[in-house]
């Protein structure tokens, strides 16, 4: 896990100990972000909060002032690097050593290494084994704490006798005579207890006087919070334990600015402090009118500024970050000069020969030779979507206000679709049915306010996305992984894709994706990719299936056909549909008069008719 001397950054390490830990500039944000554990050469560690960097002084402004104002912060820095243009140099970002509790790979005994003997080097033990981290952890349901499993009180089942030393007596072992958690073992020398670790879970922890310690592993003790909440035990790496929530921007010219100005003069209307008490909702929706006349805004954006949910809040800035890029692009389609970083060319949509009959399903393609991306972490949670946040900066609320960011450059193809005809084949028989069980399974759901609401314009244009990230994987260069989504299916005819790619070098990329999107190439590329993804390895099951997936979020969309990296994909592989692109036996797709007229096509071609 390292990266050249632009991009890296290392965890906590004296300078004798000679080894390298180091993890990508971009991995701050995400996935080693605030709060994430991360495993580095056999050790295990977890990422601090921004309050635990280096001062202010020694960190790298990252400048995007239409993302600091959507996030209501000042500023954004990042992390400290081995980058020459680096303002903190020497400086590194301190990751504390989670689990504590390890175990030796040579003798098995348990040993704990709290942070005042750590010394950063190594961990060995008297035997001269080397010590490795235990792996299973213990998470708060509601609060998104973390801690260690107290396993000296969890073998004795309550307080550890005093004939036992913790430190030395108890063994992990593995036995021959049992199969998965029950052929593990913690066994005590002292005093002969053993226990199996299939019967480690929360409610056997609290019998035993194990509670949640209120806090995150780096913080100290006089930080814990007094917490009752249920204890469950997790593995390190299961990816629940950390679910960072970051926001993205495209660095755009200033051809907006408008959803800004309207919230500003909501907040400065002398209606808006009686909105944000009053409690009944016919009174609010009044108030909201009133205040949306006054300002030229609308009832939804009055109420979405007076809500104090975070969640919502995070929801908003989204949506206005969106609608702000997607203008940025027509505006480059209407010819409007770029900006140093976003490099755009129009190109028009031009299906011959078989892909002619998608010409009317689009509009434009915009290519981005050029971009740049700013990226801020802004809160993280803990086993479940709907538990308490914690800040990617503790105490920002009554401290400086900013957050950790990364930026990156790269390329990117926007694609505009046909409005006109996305809302005429929503209002189609079956269509606005089928993905009405996806959004009654969304509000109520633990996503309804992280994800995009789930209409057929998002569901078709996300699934879009997702066919043509995999068929751009075959032919441009990139691996599916390394390409990002943004969909924008805004209000009235805003339809369109944008799929890019980034890095953190300052020069960004080569071309090899923008090219893809050229007048001779594209119309052919999405034929492909709506031709690949017509028939699934797993139909007709996987073409037929209702409501599946995470709290029943998707529809016909399974790993063989529809599902990418979670770090390509802005709705973490749900809200997919493959029969909303391409059809099924209930609806048709957008795509499926094309795609017949393209099998027409090419039948008329091989009879030589």
């Amino acid at each position: 896990m390292t990266g050249d001397r632009k991009t890296r950054k290392r965890a906590t390490r004296p300078a004798d100990a000679g080894r390298d830990r180091a993890i990508r500039l971009a991995e701050t944000v995400g996935p080693y972000g605030p709060g994430a554990i991360i495993d580095i050469l056999g050790e295990s560690f977890m990422a601090p909060t921004g309050d635990e960097w280096p001062s202010e002084r020694f960190l790298n402004e990252v400048e995007c002032k239409r993302l600091s104002e959507r996030l209501q912060v000042t500023k954004l820095y990042a992390a400290p690097s081995q980058g020459e243009s680096s303002r903190g140099v020497g400086m590194r970002l301190t990751f504390s050593r989670f689990p504590s509790w390890l175990f030796c790979q040579k003798c098995r005994r348990l040993q704990r290494l709290r942070a005042a003997d750590d010394d950063g080097s190594m961990p060995l033990c008297s035997c001269s084994g080397r010590l490795v981290p235990m792996r299973f952890v213990a998470g708060c349901t509601d609060h998104s704490h973390v801690q260690d499993v107290d396993w000296p009180r969890w073998l004795h089942a309550g307080p550890v006798p005093d004939s036992c030393d913790p430190q030395h007596d108890i063994q992990f072992v593995s036995n021959d005579s049992g199969f998965g958690l029950a052929s593990l073992e913690l066994r005590c020398g002292g005093c002969q207890a053993v226990r199996a670790f299939d019967e480690l879970d929360g409610n056997r922890l609290r019998g035993a006087g194990v509670r949640c310690g209120g806090k995150q592993p780096w913080q100290r003790a006089g930080a814990a919070a007094q917490c009752e909440a249920a204890l469950v035990v997790q593995q390190r790496g299961a990816t629940s334990l950390h679910i960072g929530e970051s926001i993205s921007a495209i660095d755009i010219p200033e051809v907006v600015g408008r959803a800004v100005a309207v919230e500003d003069a909501i907040k400065r209307d002398a209606l808006f402090a009686g909105l944000q008490q009053q409690e009944e909702d016919a009174f609010r929706t009044l108030l909201a009118e009133r205040i949306a006349a006054n300002v030229g805004g609308s009832v939804e954006q009055v109420l979405r500024v007076a809500d104090d949910s975070g969640a919502l809040q995070l929801a908003a800035a989204r949506r206005d970050l969106l609608r702000d890029e997607f203008e940025a692009f027509e505006a480059a389609a209407a010819g409007e000069a770029p900006i140093e970083n976003f490099v755009t060319r129009i190109m028009p949509f031009a299906g011959a020969g078989p892909s002619a009959p998608l010409n009317g399903l689009f509009e434009h393609v915009v290519l981005v030779d050029r971009l740049r991306e700013v990226r801020a972490a802004v809160e993280f949670r803990r086993y479940r979507m709907d538990a308490k946040p914690v800040p990617a900066v503790l105490g920002r609320a009554t401290e400086s206000r900013w957050l950790p960011a990364v930026e990156g450059w790269g390329e990117g193809i926007f694609v505009r679709l046909n409005g006109e005809a996305i809302e005429a084949w929503s209002r189609a028989d079956g269509v606005e049915g089928r993905v009405l069980q996806v959004k009654q399974n969304q509000a109520a759901s633990s996503f309804a306010a992280r994800f995009p609401e789930a209409t057929p314009k998002y569901v078709l244009l996300h699934g879009l996305a997702h066919m043509l990230i995999q068929e751009l994987a075959f032919s441009s260069g990139f691996t599916a992984a390394s390409l990002r989504e943004r969909i924008y299916a805004g209000e009235g005819g805003d339809a369109g894709i944008f799929i890019y790619t980034t890095t953190s070098d300052f020069e960004g990329t080569l071309g090899g994706l923008v090219r893809q999107g050229e007048r001779e190439r594209f119309a052919a590329l999405v034929a492909r990719a709506l031709e690949r993804h017509e028939w699934c390895a797993n139909d007709p099951v996987c073409r037929e299936s209702g409501p599946q997936s995470l709290q029943g979020l998707n529809l016909a969309a399974c790993h063989t056909c529809m599902l990418i990296s979670e770090t390509s994909c802005e709705a973490s592989n749900l809200l997919l549909d493959r029969a909303c692109v391409v059809g099924n036996d209930q609806i048709d797709g957008l795509f499926s008069p094309a795609m017949d007229e393209m099998r027409r096509h090419a039948i008329m071609g091989a009879s030589g008719g």
